[in-house]
């Protein structure tokens, strides 16, 4: 039985698009996008808040600003490029709701991505394995070779 200890956690699912907030990238099959940070943070703060909460335009702000003085244009560019980046990757440009003289919500439902290290592991061993199995079967022919000469 896998143990959280041998889980990670490597982003979320959002309307079957993966999000990668180390990475800032969205990713649905082949389709890559890359977030600018600003973009990943409102993404990443949407998407702890819950599906269908609404975080207000001056949490956002403080958050990805902080005491910088940007207007209030600086948010709706990037809301406006966080739903173009779906957009263009196929889900179209209802994952972020305005709502009116309160904030944003994102409207689909997260899900965690996890790995295991145990697959990991896994892969690493079965790569070890045939390196081990190729270098045999070359140190076998050569011994072979070897027989041959007189």
């Amino acid at each position: 039985m896998e143990t959280l200890k041998n889980a990670q956690c490597r982003g979320v699912k959002i309307f079957g698009i993966n999000f990668d907030p180390a990475s800032g990238s969205l990713q649905c099959g082949p389709r890559h996008r890359h977030l600018s940070p600003k973009e990943a943070r409102v993404l990443v703060i949407l998407d702890r808040a819950g599906s269908g909460q609404v975080v207000r335009r001056q949490e956002l702000m403080d958050a990805v600003w902080g005491q910088q003085d940007v207007g209030d244009e600086a948010l709706t560019v990037v809301v406006s490029r966080l739903r173009h980046h779906f957009e263009c990757l196929g889900v179209g440009d209802n994952v972020i709701e305005t709502v009116p003289k309160a904030g944003y919500r994102l409207l689909a439902p997260a899900s965690l991505i996890i790995e295991s290290r145990q697959n990991d592991l896994s892969h690493a061993r079965t790569q070890r394995l045939a390196w081990i199995a190729l270098a045999v079967a070359v140190l076998a022919t050569l011994l072979a070779l070897l027989a041959l000469i007189p």
